[in-house]
């Protein structure tokens, strides 16, 4: 890759190293990440969603999470933001690609 200067696959392999994706295809996240790992457990149902022949979800309803993030004790930040978006990216790419 082009900031590192290794090819694809080992960009990869470094990338999984990073993230704790060992051997077994178990993910270990970073402890630091427990207040955001924590916060998304509790979100799985805060979803806005339109219905018409099917119901979509749009995207999480971002006003409910703040609200469950401080009633849980944690003051989110635009790091927390970040890794919110990527989850609710990733989450409404696998439910669409199961529809």
């Amino acid at each position: 890759m082009a900031e590192t200067g290794a090819s694809r696959p080992q960009a990869m392999e470094m990338a999984r190293e990073m993230v704790g994706v060992n051997e077994g295809g178990d993910l270990r996240l970073p402890e630091t990440e427990r207040p955001l790992i924590d916060l998304m457990m509790a979100s799985v149902g805060l979803w806005r969603i339109a219905s018409g022949l099917r119901v979509v979800r749009l995207g999480f309803d971002w006003s409910q999470i703040d609200v469950k993030a401080r009633w849980m004790g944690i003051t989110p930040d635009r790091r927390m933001e970040r890794g919110i978006g990527i989850i609710e990216r990733e989450a409404l790419r696998i439910m669409e690609s199961k529809t």
